[in-house]
């Protein structure tokens, strides 16, 4: 059953509505049901620990606010569940922002803020997609977008997303064609916006021009 993005109260609707089509990490679709569902666990743990918090105030609280990072709006639904996979708006500046907390694996300003750990296991490949981690895109060879038939020419040296080399790139690919990409071995964040609806942009062919 496909997500319904007006749903009333998006988190009801993705517990008791949708139903698993298949074994976890015996396939790959990109949607996302998934992070509601995680937006469901995370306030049920708030609530057990006595915690009156959104998701969203929790995220606030435990990283935004630390790292300094200001979004203009967050979008919810009608029952005041904050959007979980999207639905944020921000300027590019406050977005590498967190790029570059992801780059650092955690710390900021003298504070290690997660453990590095957790952080390295974001950029592991996870389940069939090796172009996928556990919420990142990833330019491992062999990996593919959305569908299979978003990927690099066998052979290859990099993933989808740059296919001639530079296999630690990490990418947030977002809607509309708006992008960060996290190289650790540049020790670079590159951010890219647009407000276009019918956008030509192309990601090997953007860093092409920008990667050495």
């Amino acid at each position: 059953m496909a997500l319904d993005p007006l749903a009333p109260d998006i988190y009801d609707y993705v517990v008791n509505d949708l139903h698993m089509n298949w074994i976890s990490g015996s396939h790959f679709q990109y949607g996302p049901s998934h992070y509601y569902a995680f937006g469901v666990l995370l306030q049920r743990k708030l609530q057990n620990a006595g915690q009156d918090k959104t998701p969203l105030e929790y995220l606030e609280e435990r990283i935004l606010d630390v790292i300094g990072m200001q979004y203009t709006y967050w979008k919810h639904d009608p029952a005041g569940n904050p959007h979980v996979p999207n639905g944020c708006y921000l300027i590019p500046r406050e977005w590498a922002k967190y790029g570059q907390f992801i780059l650092q694996k955690g710390y900021w300003e003298g504070q290690q803020v997660i453990n590095p750990s957790l952080m390295e296991n974001l950029f592991l490949p996870e389940g069939p997609n090796l172009g996928h981690g556990k919420f990142l895109w990833l330019n491992t060879c062999g990996g593919y977008g959305c569908t299979e038939a978003q990927a690099a020419p066998p052979g290859s040296e990099g993933g989808f997303i740059y296919q001639d080399g530079y296999t630690d790139i990490i990418g947030a690919l977002g809607a509309g064609k708006n992008r960060m990409y996290i190289i650790p071995s540049l020790n670079a964040v590159i951010v890219r916006q647009t407000l276009q609806e019918n956008d030509t942009f192309d990601d090997h062919e953007f860093l092409d021009f920008l990667l050495p």
